[in-house]
């Protein structure tokens, strides 16, 4: 990518999937078999070399290669390919998507863990070090730019929906009047509640000061524990 000056919407475009699906090629060496053919034919190399990190007329395969692009020299290790998740091997955990919508009648939000749909693959000792729960964990995606530059737009969220009590400085995907926000959240000493974004333009990302009256109208969804996101 660096070498032809793509960004993530023109790899996006390339193969004719979302940008969090290559945020995820990048930051976890995970793509699905369909894709593989695409990958050869765009960025090199055979489907040997990306599957188990050697061409096909190399010798024994190896974990990983110390390669040199001209600039830097950088480790790498194979991509997994996979296609049903009972191919992923113990070491990695799978999290559901949270699905949110908006009830037609009174405008609060109704969310569910979505286990029937597409999971994200997450290496366990990731969450470990991280201290996620998978049992209630999961994903929803970064829209906007408000949060910049600690999430950018189209990052995959972790949010751990069982943490709903709000501790200080901590960033939470919550609802009010009718939105749904990702924000940096502080209580007041009042009962009240500031709501925050990171992106310092504050014309655009004005800070919210919520009274203890208002407060009773957020609907906290859960922690976000972690970010994936590309660099």
């Amino acid at each position: 990518m660096d070498r032809r000056k793509l960004v993530v919407a023109d790899v996006a475009r390339l193969f004719g999937v979302k940008a969090p699906s290559v945020y995820d090629w990048l930051n976890f060496g995970r793509i699905a078999k369909k894709h593989l053919p695409k990958l050869v034919a765009e960025f090199g190399h055979s489907m040997q070399w990306w599957i188990e990190g050697k061409e096909d007329d190399e010798g024994a395969p190896a974990e990983e290669r110390r390669l040199t692009d001209g600039r830097e020299s950088v480790s790498v290790r194979p991509v997994l390919v996979w296609e049903n998740e009972s191919e992923l091997g113990d070491e990695y955990v799978l999290i559901p998507r949270l699905d949110i919508k908006f009830s037609a009648g009174n405008g609060k939000i109704v969310w569910h863990v979505d286990e029937k749909g597409q999971k994200q693959a997450f290496r366990k000792t990731w969450c470990n070090r991280l201290g996620i729960n998978p049992g209630h964990a999961a994903t929803i995606v970064a829209d906007g730019s408000s949060m910049e530059p600690r999430v950018l737009d189209g990052d995959s969220l972790v949010v751990d929906y069982k943490a709903t009590n709000v501790l200080d400085g901590k960033v939470y995907a919550l609802a009010y009047q009718s939105e749904v926000y990702v924000k940096r959240l502080f209580k007041k000493p009042d009962g009240g509640l500031r709501i925050t974004s990171d992106n310092t333009d504050k014309v655009r990302y004005p800070d919210m000061d919520l009274n203890s009256e208002q407060v009773q109208y957020v609907q906290i969804i859960g922690r976000v524990v972690a970010v994936s996101g590309a660099m």
